[in-house]
């Protein structure tokens, strides 16, 4: 019931109290909203602790994630379009209010306020921010901003219905200049035909 944990530190590849959903995500790259299966993929836990080669990339890894779900979980999935409920990320009115990122003088925040925020910190492309966003939307969020480049953000948020805080929507137009807007439009699903609920032993 506590949180999970899933990292590649470029030898090591370590998952903890992860579900099998998480897993599928994380090797093939799709946000877990756009994983279509049984209800199990999302209760049932796991750990893995693997190694690779040293200094193997983590599109490498990946790979090798999907051979472990193969060879140990009997993983058979298809991909397939659907037209569902998306939302739409663009540039708020104001303007876009994030640098680039800059590794050689990483961006220091700030603390955060005191209370029950969520957060959402992460780095990379606006296509992968908006990946990370589905998350706390509960729906597949597009990138329409146009914007390129790497960023890290952060942004804090209290969805909580008698909160002052800003939900995900306010938080995003306040923090980071970005906006989300609903709609409809085809989306690649991974739909998983079937896995064990128990793998394979060591």
């Amino acid at each position: 019931s506590g949180g999970a944990q899933l990292d590649y530190t470029g030898v090591t590849f370590r998952a903890e109290n992860v579900n099998l959903e998480q897993l599928i995500s994380y090797a093939y790259a799709i946000p877990q909203i756009q994983i279509s299966g049984q209800g199990w993929l999302e209760l049932l836990r796991y750990d893995i602790n693997a190694k690779s080669s040293s200094g193997a990339p983590a599109s490498e890894v990946r790979l090798m994630l999907q051979a472990l779900l193969e060879d140990r979980f009997h993983l058979k999935i298809h991909h397939e379009t659907r037209e569902v409920a998306v939302s739409i990320l663009t540039v708020a009115r104001g303007g876009f209010k994030i640098k680039p990122e800059d590794t050689a003088h990483p961006q220091q925040f700030p603390p955060l306020p005191a209370g029950g925020w969520k957060l959402m910190q992460t780095s990379g492309s606006l296509p992968e921010i908006a990946a990370r966003l589905s998350v706390f939307v509960h729906r597949p969020v597009l990138d329409r901003t146009g914007i390129r480049g790497k960023y890290r953000v952060r942004s804090y948020f209290n969805n909580s219905p008698d909160s002052e805080g800003p939900d995900v929507y306010a938080a995003l137009r306040e923090q980071l200049g970005l906006r989300l807007e609903q709609g409809r439009a085809p989306v690649e699903m991974l739909v998983v035909d079937s896995a064990d609920k128990v793998p394979v032993s060591n």
